[in-house]
């Protein structure tokens, strides 16, 4: 039976249909949030007590919940997705699907609506955004209280593993009016991929949280309040099958943005392209790396990058020492994307590779 396969955004027509159900047949309900509690910036972190039931801590995280939506001027259609406050100042963020319609379009803008307020419209700008871990970071003019961050499923600290742990979702499902509904579960599986066709999905976080078409980009969280991952696709004809993207690049990349907001900034890079195992078997390609096999395959070169002359077409990467010291593992494609997340320009690597079944280590001095 053919999956099918939902990426959690939602399409805003009036009247809008989605999965058969028309909006205009339901019921409106306006989320209870009192409003005057909310009006500046303050770390939610904070607020939350071990003694908290898990209804407390989620209750507490509304005010950070954002609808991000995203529709093109003089235009009453659109997208809409959902979103969190992470640092004060306005950073928020959310998948990069949700804006992506947006991005190098100025006949789109980007709204955002908090606090259970459909109709006070926020505008926010794109400040960073990486397509192939889909994640995006948004900022507005306007304060909000925010969330921790805790990265507990690519790089957790011992004690912080994430598996079979309670989770929260929030996010703003099918329809603007149902902006912060709440939703609990488990974790289930952790490094998950998705070979829907949609995209190329990997590391991600399995859940049984139940979302929604206009979740994608909301928290997931665990019963801390910390921020672990965004909602990002579930599997319409399996229960409980809701995956979410990790938080972990977005920790790395949040400090770098706001110090470099005026200048926009770039990120390092090696300058190589390839395969994983994943990535090589649904282009059905004969590549010489399996499904399962770890590393990065190299198809290409970039000219004029750090790596030119030193790897070669061929090599698999199996590690990166980075600069500070830190060996990361290359297990897959998103690994190599969040170990270059982590330097910046000018950093020197040491790179582990696979050549013609020998591992050598090659020094390169990233560039962007």
């Amino acid at each position: 039976m053919k999956k099918s396969i939902f990426l959690a955004v939602a399409l805003i027509i009036f009247p809008l249909f989605f999965s058969g159900c028309s909006i205009s047949n339901i019921a409106i309900f306006k989320p209870f949030i009192n409003q005057s509690q909310y009006s500046s910036a303050y770390s939610i972190s904070a607020t939350i007590t071990g003694q908290d039931t898990d209804a407390q801590v989620a209750q507490k995280l509304l005010p950070a919940c954002v609808t991000v939506k995203v529709m093109p001027l003089n235009s009453s259609s659109g997208n809409f997705g959902s979103g969190v406050a992470i640092a004060e100042h306005g950073y928020i963020v959310t998948n990069f699907h949700v804006i992506k319609d947006s991005i190098g379009n100025q006949n789109y803008k980007i709204s955002v609506f908090n606090n259970g307020d459909i109709l006070k419209e926020i505008p926010a700008i794109v400040v960073w955004h990486k397509e192939q871990i889909d994640v995006a970071i948004l900022k507005i003019n306007e304060e909000l209280p925010f969330v921790n961050m805790l990265d507990r499923a690519i790089h957790p600290q011992k004690g912080n593993e994430l598996v079979y742990d309670k989770v929260i979702a929030i996010g703003t499902p099918v329809h603007e009016y149902f902006q912060n509904t709440v939703k609990f579960g488990r974790v289930s599986k952790l490094n998950c991929y998705d070979v829907s066709g949609i995209a190329i999905y990997e590391n991600l976080i399995m859940h049984d949280a139940n979302i929604n078409p206009g979740n994608s980009g909301g928290g997931l969280f665990d019963v801390k309040g910390n921020l672990i991952g965004l909602n990002t696709l579930g599997y319409e004809q399996s229960a409980g099958l809701f995956f979410a993207v990790p938080i972990f690049p977005v920790i790395t990349m949040l400090p770098k943005v706001i110090a470099n907001f005026s200048t926009h900034y770039q990120p390092a890079v090696l300058g190589v392209s390839g395969f994983d195992g994943i990535c090589s078997f649904l282009a059905n390609q004969k590549t010489g790396i399996s499904l399962y096999d770890p590393g990065f395959l190299i198809t290409e070169i970039t000219e004029k990058k750090g790596s030119v002359g030193i790897l070669q077409v061929g090599d698999i990467i199996l590690k990166l020492e980075l600069a500070n010291g830190t060996t990361r593992e290359i297990n897959n494609r998103d690994d190599l994307c969040y170990a270059l997340l982590e330097s910046v320009v000018g950093d020197n690597v040491n790179v582990t590779i696979n050549r013609k079944g020998n591992k050598e280590i090659k020094s390169i001095t990233l560039t962007d």
